[in-house]
This record gives structure tokens, sequence and C-alpha cells, in this order.
């Protein structure tokens, strides 16, 4: 198992993130922390020295399968690098529950393998 941090939406978080409080303060996150032992919900560290629960900021962390994370790098990968098309698909991923996750590696395996293969450092056919 491995950690991952995750928006309240369930979208994966790459730092450095700008953030908005629950307070409305604004930060950008730098670093993380996840959760040590069971009681425990992580920390999130700022630019400016600050260390924060992350829910502070509208965040949590979620233990992924060693296989989801390589699933959620390709989609992740998509989101940034692929086109309008995988972009969207991408968003539609992160939004839906599991049914419909489902649904959309079903219905595309070939683009959703082409990018998992991109985020192993595997080449682009």
């Amino acid at each position: 198992m491995q950690w991952e941090l995750r928006t309240e939406k369930g979208q994966p978080v790459e730092l450095p993130l700008e953030v908005t409080s629950f307070r409305g303060g604004l930060a950008t996150i730098v670093d993380a922390q996840p959760p040590q032992h069971p009681g425990s919900t992580g920390r999130v560290f700022t630019h400016a020295g600050g260390e924060y629960f992350p829910s502070v900021y509208g965040l949590q962390w979620v233990k992924v399968q060693e296989e989801d994370g390589e699933l959620n790098a390709a989609v992740r990968l998509m989101s940034r690098i692929g086109g309008s098309f995988a972009a969207a698909l991408a968003a539609a991923y992160w939004a839906a529950d599991s049914d419909n996750r489902a649904r959309i590696l079903a219905g595309w395996p070939d683009l959703i393998e082409r990018y998992r293969r991109m985020a192993q450092g595997g080449a682009d056919d």
C-alpha cells in the first residue's frame, strides 16, 4: 500500500500546489507527509514554513494499491500532456464513482495503457 494526497473531489495532488484554507488564507503547499499511524491524518507544509493538517486546505491522504498508483500516474499524465480528449477523459475519471471509473477503463483500454506505459518511463507508440 502507498499513500496519495488528494483533493476533496478525489483528484491526486501535485506539489507545489496553491491552495486556500477554510478560513480564506492563501498558501502554497511545497511538501507533505503521509500518516505515520492509524490515528494520524498526515501533514502538509507551506512555503512559509507552516505545518498543517491536510483538511485545513481541503485535502486528505488516501491509501491506494500499488496498481492503483500506477493507474493514477497514467491518468495524471493524461491530464497534463494528453490532448483535449485524453484530458477530458482524465477529468471524468477523477469525478466518477467506482462504477463509472470501471466503464472509462473498459471503454478506452488502449488509451489508458498508452499513458500507463509512458508514466512508467516507457516509450510512446
